[in-house]
């Protein structure tokens, strides 16, 4: 039996589907989020958000009645989905944040905006703005923490939902040509950096990564 090891709990669900495909999963959170308080002092900003971490993070703040009511714009379906869900207006939805940019471009000159980011955010969203020669306003609403776990069983495949979690869980185990599922093509760059067998699911969800794994095993069985 193969044995795959997820670098975030995997949904019950999802994890009944790999099993039922003969593989034996292991999942650990190999980093952990803090939300934080801050002060918001805004109006008439468009909100940008490219993490569902961000929006938990707001939906807690004294101030999330007049964050409502701004319009925003996101990054990732499922962060599309959190918002509008919780009653925001989304205008704007890409799948990565460079797709993102380009779609800003028709909104930077009239509109003033606000970054809801974490600690280790990349600087994509904040160098555009930088480029456009417009101002942002950021806000940290969350910190991610590195939790490495030891593997000492033989794995034969790991998937990966953030960069953070590619650095933790080469902080403590080395692979050696094994695939790496990856969520993104952001988590896959990262992925790179360890090994070359890295596949990337045609959507950003937890379930096309493991639609991913599924048919990898499956094409090698056949």
């Amino acid at each position: 039996m193969k044995t795959v090891v997820s670098t975030k709990t995997v949904l019950p669900n999802l994890r009944n589907r790999l099993e039922v495909s003969g593989l034996r999963v292991l999942d650990y959170d190999f980093i952990s989020i803090s939300l934080t308080n801050f002060n918001y002092t805004y109006t008439n900003a468009i909100s940008i958000f490219t993490s569902i971490n961000a929006v938990k993070s707001v939906l807690l703040n004294s101030e999330i009645d007049q964050i409502r009511k701004n319009k925003c714009c996101c990054v990732g379906k499922n962060t599309q989905a959190f918002l509008e869900a919780n009653d925001f207006e989304v205008l704007l939805c890409s799948d990565y944040a460079t797709n993102l940019t380009e779609d800003l471009k028709p909104l930077i000159n009239n509109n003033n905006f606000v970054f809801f980011s974490g600690n280790l955010r990349r600087n994509t969203i904040p160098d555009f703005f930088k480029a456009q020669q417009k101002p942002l306003n950021e806000i940290q609403t969350y910190t991610t923490a590195l939790t490495p776990i030891e593997i000492k069983e033989n794995i034969d495949a790991v998937l990966f939902f953030s960069p953070s979690a590619v650095e933790s869980f080469f902080s403590k185990n080395k692979i050696t040509n094994k695939p790496l599922f990856c969520i993104g093509s952001t988590t896959a760059e990262k992925a790179l950096e360890y090994s070359k067998n890295t596949i990337v699911a045609h959507q950003t969800s937890q379930l096309e990564v493991v639609k991913s794994v599924e048919n990898y095993f499956l094409t090698l069985e056949n």
